[in-house]
């Protein structure tokens, strides 16, 4: 390791109790789930091309921690590869944020699908019975109207199960997040 950053430097510290210097040996500060792609990354990078990836580790105590990290060819004045520049960025609350879209966005397609889908059965079946009710210039049986009550009640369950799901949704600081 030729550099470093403080959070970086902060970071490994606290996770390993180690004192990090120039010329520490990176690798051996690395989560074993990381270390392929770090492999991987380096040596792509030594090759003159650029890597880009993206995952998360699971630091025990320190929790799952999101992460992007890229590499790029470090070249000396004559533009000779001489090593790989490491970059690695902490993007947990953006992957917890979209984690949660992504709930949201999951029950939004439920609401939709109910709509879609659970909502037209009782509704064709009240149409139908108006149809009915209508070609027996509304003096229909009995029946008609227990079988139109019975569909709009159907209705009425789909509906609410709808507002259930819309409430299920806060407002959290200023956006809307599902807390199923």
């Amino acid at each position: 390791m030729i550099d470093y950053n403080k959070v970086a430097y902060v970071f490994l510290k606290n996770l390993h109790k180690v004192k990090i210097t120039r010329g520490s040996k990176f690798v051996t500060l690395l989560a074993p789930d990381l270390l392929d792609k770090f492999n991987e990354g380096y040596h792509l990078a030594l090759k003159g091309e650029k890597a880009f990836m993206e995952g998360s580790t699971d630091y025990g105590s320190h929790g799952i921690i999101y992460w992007e990290a890229s590499f790029e060819t470090a070249r000396d004045a004559n533009s000779k590869i001489v090593g790989s520049s490491y970059i690695i960025r902490d993007v947990t609350d953006r992957k917890i944020k979209e984690l949660k879209i992504i709930d949201q966005n999951k029950s939004l397609l439920k609401i939709a699908h109910v709509q879609a889908h659970e909502f037209r059965a009782p509704l064709t079946s009240i149409v139908g019975m108006m149809d009915l009710i209508k070609a027996e210039d509304y003096q229909a049986p009995k029946e008609y109207f227990e079988m139109l009550g019975n569909a709009v009640h159907s209705l009425d369950q789909k509906i609410c199960e709808v507002v259930g799901d819309i409430d299920s949704m806060v407002l959290l600081n200023g956006t809307e997040v599902y807390t199923a």
